[in-house]
């Protein structure tokens, strides 16, 4: 279930970062996951949720969304979307900015300035620029993509910086990201057992109260959320994957409420276990 923690992206083969053109028919929500890559999407056509940290953001047609590095993010796709996804790691961009990690990126579409906007027009250009540009495979095209990813990276330092983080409160960032990635680790782990919020509090040493407050903080959604999420995904694997019956799919996943279930599972795949069943 190491895909669930901290993703490992590979870079395009012939450069230092990553591009993709991504068609999503639609899924549930993506367990939340970090790495150390600064990652722009750049949606096409349809819409995209995203979940970073504590805050949600609702992706629409034409726009950009900007992932920070080593920030917990998931991500859902209920009708389906067209994006181009760059990503470029922060070691290669650290050999230019030795401080590129403690910049803090943020595009407010609720209060974006006319620079702004004409800014994201053409970041939104780039994005289309860079992915064509490669897979053209013309002449040159590799010194292009390096000039329009340096364009990229220059356009969200001088009009979307929020902040930089200073060095007292990244620690304790990477710190809180350490403790709620061992605590998603454990409960990935640990999913169909009869897990409760007092019992994997316990287990990290932390009282019920807190680590209710603290789990909703870092992940954005509750704890009973989470393994609810945790539980449907694997699930949704087993409806695709298997032939067991749906009770004993449930069972083996944790889910022993199947009217609880059904509920969820209408609410994020508009369909029945069994109509979902029969696409395969």
């Amino acid at each position: 279930m190491d895909e669930y923690k901290c993703e490992i992206i590979y870079p395009n083969q012939d450069i230092d970062f990553r591009i993709s053109f991504f068609i999503d028919e639609g899924s549930a929500w993506s367990i939340p996951h970090f790495h150390n890559w600064i990652e722009i999407v750049y949606l096409l056509n349809g819409t995209l949720d995203f979940r970073i940290e504590n805050e949600e953001y609702h992706l629409t047609k034409n726009q950009i969304m900007v992932v920070k590095p080593m920030v917990m993010h998931s991500t859902c796709c209920i009708d389906g979307n067209t994006a181009i996804l760059f990503q470029i790691p922060i070691p290669f961009l650290e050999k230019f900015d030795i401080n590129i990690q403690n910049y803090e990126f943020k595009i407010n579409y609720e209060n974006l300035t006319e620079v702004q906007q004409e800014q994201i027009w053409k970041m939104s250009l780039i994005c289309q620029k860079i992915f064509i540009s490669y897979e053209q495979k013309r002449p040159g095209r590799i010194f292009e993509c390096y000039s329009l990813a340096f364009d990229l990276v220059s356009r969200l330092m001088n009009y979307f910086t929020v902040s930089a983080v200073g060095g007292e409160n990244l620690r304790k960032s990477e710190k809180d990201r350490e403790r709620i990635q061992n605590i998603y680790t454990y409960m990935d782990n640990h999913f169909s057992e009869d897990l409760t919020l007092a019992g994997v509090a316990e287990k990290f040493g932390l009282s019920s109260v807190y680590f209710s407050r603290y789990f909703k903080k870092m992940s954005g959604v509750t704890f009973l959320e989470y393994l609810q999420r945790v539980r449907l995904n694997r699930i949704q694997k087993d409806l695709l994957c298997t032939d067991y019956t749906i009770q004993y799919i449930l069972d083996r996943n944790g889910f022993h409420n199947y009217k609880l279930f059904l509920k969820l599972f209408k609410e994020v795949y508009h369909c029945t276990p069994k109509e979902y069943r029969s696409r395969k």
